[in-house]
């Protein structure tokens, strides 16, 4: 199949692109480009949101170029401010708790992404992510469903609850079924510089865990 991979220039994303190369899959790697230029950034090399955004997209061209696989990037700065970041601003105002993955997921990763890419011409059947979850049918029917993946300290189906059928039909998650240690090692073997990256952690556009400077 033809498969684009939405690639963030860490260990899971990366394992996922050459998986399904390995597999004989057609594949293509996509990422957002997201940092506005906002001093609001935790600073951490493994964030997705933060001034070395240009430094993870090298990073993923020279994956991309190790494994012979085109590459696309689509800014959606303005989109991620509007929908991520005030988002989770007004939440806290609110006197709520915000999750921005999970607004993050469904609005950004699974629709804005793929509707602009395909608005592009790029043509794939399936769209895949680094995600520990799994999908497929649900009671012998039709319907598609989102199960809980592997690893129990990496499970990430929570952050993909909003997705409907329509998405879920034609994402596939290659992580799934593997825990985080057996996704290093298969990063080792695959010669891929990634493999010893920390995972990220807290929210990913706040410094060190802070939320003052933000809200």
């Amino acid at each position: 199949m033809k498969i684009l991979v939405g690639l963030s220039g860490g260990v899971d994303s990366s394992v996922t692109a050459a998986m399904l190369k390995d597999q004989g899959h057609d594949v293509a790697g996509i990422t957002m480009k997201i940092w506005d230029g906002s001093f609001v950034s935790s600073g951490n090399k493994s964030a997705c949101f933060g001034k070395d955004e240009n430094d993870d997209i090298e990073d993923i061209k020279k994956l991309c170029s190790k494994l012979d696989m085109p590459f696309y990037e689509i800014d959606l700065a303005k989109e991620y401010r509007e929908i991520v970041l005030e988002y989770f601003k007004n939440e806290y105002h609110d006197g709520k708790t915000p999750n921005p993955c999970v607004v993050c997921n469904s609005k950004m990763k699974f629709r804005l992404l793929i509707d602009r890419a395909m608005k592009l011409g790029l043509d794939f059947d399936r769209f895949a992510t680094g995600h520990y979850a799994r999908v497929g049918k649900r009671g012998g029917g039709e319907s598609v469903g989102l199960f809980r993946g592997k690893d129990a300290g990496k499970e990430q189906s929570y952050f993909l609850h909003r997705l409907g059928q329509v998405h879920l039909s034609r994402t596939v998650f290659p992580l799934g079924e593997m825990t985080k240690d057996a996704v290093r090692q298969e990063a080792r073997q695959q010669g891929l510089f990634v493999h010893s990256l920390p995972g990220s952690q807290e929210i990913c556009f706040v410094p060190e865990g802070d939320y003052r400077l933000f809200v």
